[in-house]
């Protein structure tokens, strides 16, 4: 079956993309994926528009083999998130065992193309914009994180409920940050980062045609919410954003610019016997915090020199 992402008609479909954004952006306060965005999460309910005209359920598997990369992703008996890339003919097995399946960064081409240049148009100077596909079957869940860019959850088809916190974090050094289960905090070199208080965490269920937008640094959390069909499927915009060590070479070039005497002083504890157990799993881009550390001091002695 043919998905929907090539168009007949690119003229008609650039006046569409652009109707289609200009929906979203008008139940979304402040600036749209802009630089510095101070904004709050906003839930944009089910308007007119039907977001299935960028990519269907059914055309996910024609498109995912063409994607940046293809993920299968879930927790560990531990509740611990797993990331592991796969291939196109994985997935109907990966669904059928309740793994949700990622495919990030989808082909720019036909009204995908056309709502992916509107969105750099209304945002100029937000970086590259790009489009991933999640379908999560019954059961799947999404552990509790943070990103570092913002994200606009666009619900084709099932339903997903959604836990987060609507005012982001205000980190020192922004990257992706899953939070281990069962641990409160993290101790990383710049500072601490701690599980977000209950009484801030709100829900919502999106349903077909409903938006979710989150400012960089929300936590979040989901999971298919149970409706007729028990699945999910649905489209996440983003923009580009730093890996982590270029973040972190970032934030140590800014801070020997202003603080040159003070560069070296608070790289925090190395040593292995000083980490919780937790600092030897995974929380962003393949790196336990005992890598962040390691790194974020070999990066800082090198600003020293």
């Amino acid at each position: 079956m043919t998905g929907n992402l090539v168009a007949p008609d690119v003229c008609a479909d650039s006046a569409e993309a652009d109707e289609l954004l200009a929906s979203l952006l008008a139940g979304i306060p402040g600036r749209f994926f802009g630089p510095g965005q101070q904004g709050r999460a906003v839930h944009v309910p089910a308007g007119r528009h039907d977001y299935s005209s960028l990519l269907d359920r059914h055309g996910f598997h024609d498109v995912a083999g063409r994607a940046r990369s293809l993920t299968a992703l879930f927790v560990d008996g531990e509740g611990w998130p797993v990331t592991v890339k796969i291939a196109c003919e994985q997935i109907s097995r990966m669904i059928s065992g309740g793994v949700t399946i990622c495919a990030e960064g989808l082909p720019k081409t036909g009204r995908m193309k056309g709502f992916l240049d509107a969105c750099s148009a209304a945002a100029p100077g937000a970086g590259e914009f790009r489009c991933d596909a999640f379908f999560s079957p019954p059961g799947a869940v999404f552990a509790m994180h943070i990103d570092p860019c913002p994200t606009l959850v666009l619900q084709i088809s099932g339903s997903q409920r959604w836990r987060f916190v609507a005012e982001p974090e205000r980190l020192d050094v922004m990257i992706g940050l899953v939070l281990p289960p069962g641990c409160g905090m993290l101790e990383l070199p710049w500072g601490s980062v701690r599980r977000p208080d209950p009484q801030r965490v709100k829900e919502v269920r999106l349903e077909p045609g409903d938006a979710l937008y989150l400012p960089t640094g929300c936590w979040h959390e989901g999971g298919p919410s149970g409706g007729p069909s028990g699945e999910s499927f649905a489209l996440s915009v983003t923009t580009a954003s730093l890996p982590p060590l270029a973040a972190f070479k970032q934030a140590i070039a800014e801070g020997v610019r202003l603080l040159p005497a003070n560069s070296s002083g608070t790289a925090g504890p190395t040593g292995t016997n000083a980490l919780a157990p937790e600092s030897f799993r995974i929380v962003t881009a393949g790196m336990a915090v005992q890598d962040i550390r390691a790194a974020w001091c070999d990066l800082l002695a090198q600003a020293s020199d």
